[in-house]
């Protein structure tokens, strides 16, 4: 058990230490979490499984035995067990829980609800106890989306920007300072390490569009878009879940930021869809956008905007790439997932012409 950061920007955290792995939870601690939400909820036992295939963390499913109050199961989320993954992942680890204990409860049923957020002084060590979506379809980046799940995706793109759509956010929520786009230097470091791992996995091609973003990663950094929101930052297949009436959940906040909202959208069309079908349907999925924009009240907001916005950040995939490759751990499929992400967003970069943005 460890004691608890706090972070929130209302003071209100909890007032009692949490378990730092797995096995450390007990029914006593989580009946403890839980009753807030449900009230006379009392646990007779608990059994956890591990679910989904996150980089930076790890995630489990705990079924319960309860009194009959409550919900069958619930997701556990904690840091990874890797000691270097962990180090490098505090900031995202701290933005994370930030915005499940500030943000997250008004976003509606795009999210998954929280019961309990708690993270150490250090950033290092966390716990999320959180709604277990189930049923749910998770995406697969691999192998990319279809067309009815690419609009699902961009249905609850839009709610999340809309949300803060213009907002003074970083003054309001300390914790969402941009500190993962800030540095020019760590651009340009992660994509050199990128280029040397990925050699003849990637194709030269894309290797080439990711060295000359490096390049220019300064003059991206400073070019201010004219619109501003809270954007996900890793809004892909797999940080989605798709419930069986067909709504998308978002998962993995920790790479949440206040910045143009075209980083998050692009990112969504240039990862998650195969190369082909994104130059088919690219215009089409992009109006969606802004049409579900529209509804949720964002007004004055029109396609050419979007597709401007659109094409200055479209730089957030080689971005988030390397970063990603540079501090999760590896595995076999992560690796096979960054090397797709990057065939699919340098070409996109290229179909584009976005470098010419960064070239004055």
């Amino acid at each position: 058990m460890v004691d608890v950061l706090d972070l929130c920007h209302d003071g209100a955290v909890p007032d009692h230490a949490f378990p730092t792995e797995p096995d450390e939870v007990e029914a006593t601690w989580l009946q403890s979490v839980l009753e807030d939400s449900w009230p006379g909820l009392e646990l007779d036992g608990i059994q956890a499984e591990p679910v989904g295939v996150g980089l930076m963390g790890r995630s489990y499913r705990f079924h319960l035995q309860t009194n009959g109050a409550g919900p069958p199961s619930v997701v556990a989320k904690f840091p990874s067990a890797d000691r270097s993954t962990r180090e490098l992942g505090a900031s995202a680890y701290i933005r994370e829980i930030g915005f499940y204990r500030d943000l997250g409860a008004g976003l509606g049923a795009i999210v998954p609800a929280c019961h309990h957020a708690a993270i150490s002084p250090t950033g290092e060590t966390f716990v999320l106890v959180l709604e277990d979506i189930n049923p749910a379809q998770a995406g697969d980046q691999i192998s990319g989306c279809s067309l009815a799940d690419a609009r699902r995706s961009l249905g609850a793109l839009a709610t999340l920007h809309a949300s803060t759509w213009g907002a003074d956010a970083i003054g309001t929520f300390p914790w969402m300072s941009d500190r993962l786009t800030s540095a020019a230097d760590l651009i340009r470091l992660a994509i050199d390490a990128f280029a040397e791992r990925f050699a003849g996995l990637v194709s030269q091609e894309a290797l080439e569009v990711f060295g000359a973003f490096g390049s220019r990663a300064e003059a991206w950094l400073e070019i201010d878009s004219a619109t501003g929101a809270a954007v996900h930052g890793d809004f892909r297949l797999d940080n989605l879940l798709f419930r069986p009436s067909g709504e998308a959940v978002v998962v993995d906040w920790q790479t949440v930021s206040f910045a143009n909202p075209g980083r998050d959208l692009a990112y969504f069309l240039g990862n998650s869809l195969t190369i082909d079908d994104r130059r088919a349907t690219e215009i089409d999925l992009v109006t969606d956008y802004v049409d579900a924009l529209y509804e949720a009240g964002v007004a004055g907001y029109d396609l050419t905007q979007a597709q401007t916005d659109m094409r200055l950040g479209c730089f957030q995939g080689p971005l988030v790439t390397s970063l990603g490759a540079f501090t999760a751990s590896r595995t076999e499929r992560g690796e096979a997932m960054f090397a797709t992400m990057a065939e699919r967003c340098a070409t996109q970069i290229a179909d584009l012409e976005a470098l010419k943005l960064l070239d004055g």
